[in-house]
């Protein structure tokens, strides 16, 4: 921060990305580039790469929950094992900002992807919302989920 503004790295929409090593934002940001052209093997090996940078980096670790969970939910590969590595990745990304609206709205992709606990997944839903009022993608999510 300078002057109350956030001079650091940033995420394609704008939003601040907390990391300090410049290393691990540029494989989350060549990472970003390759998920938007579906190749998502090289996508994890960049996103695993960020995260051996930088353990406390919770957008990449959110990314990577995102990633295992649209492999499960394409059925591409619903093992059990692509399920740990999602909750996996999701608890890292609570250990490091439990308050964070981002985590919020992947748990309740875990309630309704892996858990079909939708009750729970608007829950947390909600509770995202609160923390970043407006957001569309947390907006389309609940409309998601009230279906």
């Amino acid at each position: 921060l300078v002057d109350g503004e956030w001079k650091g790295f940033r995420a394609k929409d704008g939003r601040p990305l907390y990391t300090r090593n410049s290393a691990a934002y540029e494989s989350c940001m060549k990472a970003d580039k390759l998920w938007d052209a579906g190749k998502m093997d090289e996508t994890l090996r960049l996103l695993e790469q960020a995260v051996r940078l930088d353990p406390g980096f919770t957008d990449v670790w959110l990314g990577l929950f995102e990633l295992h969970r649209d492999e499960y939910s394409s059925v591409r590969d619903r093992s059990e094992r692509r399920a740990a590595l999602a909750w996996q990745a999701l608890e890292k990304a609570r250990g490091l900002e439990l308050d964070n609206p981002l985590y919020h709205l992947n748990l309740g992709g875990w309630y309704h992807c892996f858990k079909t606990e939708y009750r729970l997944a608007e829950e947390e839903l909600l509770q995202a919302e609160r923390g970043r009022p407006g957001d569309p993608t947390i907006l389309y999510a609940l409309n998601l989920s009230a279906k």
